[in-house]
């Protein structure tokens, strides 16, 4: 079992980018670069983008606050000197996160405008216990979340994973406070009015560290963990601090010149109430609980893995136009009880669907059924009835997915005149399970 302070350093297993599995999907390090730059993966962003130009007043000063999109080029192409947008990796690893976003102030000059201050937001959820005590005991991410059902009933924040304040900027740390104060504001009423993924606590904004030594808010104990990991030990600490964006004093220094919304396009779902939905990266902190729950201690991949599974078979979709196959179950009290990572890839150089994972909550009976159901009517839109039945590649365990989805596939076959082929690539023993290597092909009955 992965420990949560494993997790949180190690580059290379939070990153969806540098995982062995993406030789069954059809995107590059290369691919994926390109995507971002053209603005292909946008829309998998969970924070929308927003802008404001303040004025200074008694001067001609003025600053461009923004939330932006990954593709932005004060993100993607930063030249500036101590800018935290420079490490490339960890830069990489922030852009495959939906749940992070970059946000930076902009100073206006004569030759034009330039990043004063820089910002890394991600979204994080209030576990009411101190985060560093729980990484220091070693606790791992699966137990802190399934505690009380946290990762059902956390409060969700914003969180600045640190505010960066470059020198020019060094002596007009109150206005700085003061912008970050007024945009959050505003900023989280807009986020909350539009997104139906999440909604952030609205009176306060929460900061792991102010580089250079600076501090604005308030100190508090560190509860905050990300609904998704990043690769980023900061939150770490025992300590953050806490601007309230409640009490916002009607400000004498700034006045908005200019507030642009509508400038960003907003894809908002259309999914809601309970039943079987498509998974998204807001759900990653339910998954690895899930997981714990259906499968033996020598079978868990852990949420570094699942979140890698994810993220980069969102990525692939939007790359090649696949359809998102992952789903999830709500039960009745809104809780999620299940889930399925599923994509579009190659095996041995063939076009295939992936079946990587299926788990429910035990208590769940009906929760597996209907996902598989979903599944399988999304699969023949998708591609039976296109003409292109791919083969269904999956790895299912004995005791479990093995029979379950025999049942399935016997009911749907008078259901939708479709009948499948079943070949046994291999079979192994994983842990204390018996697990069965099969390609399933899709063909129509007489």
């Amino acid at each position: 079992m992965k420990k949560a302070n494993e997790l949180d350093d190690n580059l290379t297993k939070i990153n969806p980018l540098n995982y062995e599995k993406l030789q069954l999907m059809n995107f590059s390090l290369q691919d994926f670069q390109a995507a971002v730059a053209s603005g292909t993966l946008n829309d998998l962003q969970v924070l929308n983008a927003m802008e404001i130009i303040y004025s200074v007043k008694g001067s001609s000063q003025k600053y461009k606050v923004r939330v932006n999109y990954k593709n932005d080029p004060r993100i993607l192409q930063s030249t500036t000197k101590g800018s935290i947008f420079l490490e490339s990796e960890k830069k990489n690893i922030y852009i495959a996160n939906p749940n992070c976003a970059f946000f930076t102030i902009e100073e206006k000059s004569s030759t034009g405008w330039s990043v004063v201050v820089e910002s890394i937001l991600t979204i994080n959820q209030d576990l009411h216990i101190n985060v560093a005590k729980l990484i220091k005991n070693e606790e791992t991410i699966e137990n802190i979340l399934s505690t009380k059902d946290t990762y059902q009933k956390a409060e969700k924040f914003l969180f600045c994973v640190s505010i960066n304040v470059l020198p020019v900027m060094r002596n007009k740390i109150n206005l700085v406070e003061t912008m970050y104060k007024d945009f959050f504001n505003k900023y989280i009423a807009f986020q909350n009015k539009n997104s139906t993924e999440i909604v952030l606590n609205s009176s306060n904004l929460i900061i792991g560290s102010i580089l250079a030594n600076i501090h604005f808010g308030e100190k508090r104990s560190n509860t905050y963990l990300p609904i998704s990991l990043i690769s980023c030990s900061r939150r770490q600490k025992s300590f953050i601090y806490v601007l309230d964006l409640i009490k916002v004093s009607e400000n004498k220094s700034i006045s908005e010149y200019k507030v642009s919304q509508d400038i960003f396009n907003f894809k908002k779902s259309s999914e809601k109430g309970g039943g079987v939905q498509s998974l998204l990266g807001t759900d990653i902190s339910a998954i690895p609980v899930i997981e714990k729950m259906a499968y033996p201690d020598d079978m868990h991949e852990g949420m570094a893995e699942l979140q890698n599974y994810i993220f980069a078979s969102a990525i692939n979709n939007k790359i090649n136009n696949f359809p998102n196959l992952s789903l999830k179950y709500i039960d009745a009290e809104g809780k999620m009880a299940g889930y399925f990572i599923s994509y579009q890839g190659v095996r041995q150089g063939v076009k295939i669907v992936y079946i990587e994972n299926l788990a429910v909550d035990p208590k769940n009976k009906i929760a597996a059924g209907r996902i598989i159901n979903r599944f399988i009517e999304k699969y023949l839109a998708e591609y039976t009835d296109k003409g292109n039945p791919l083969p269904i590649y999956i790895q299912s365990r004995e005791e479990t997915t093995y029979f379950m989805m025999q049942k399935q596939f016997d009911k749907l076959r008078d259901k939708y005149g479709v009948n499948f082929s079943v070949e046994e690539v291999n079979k192994y023993r994983f842990g204390s399970s018996i697990m069965y290597s099969q390609l399933i092909t899709p063909y129509l009955t007489d």
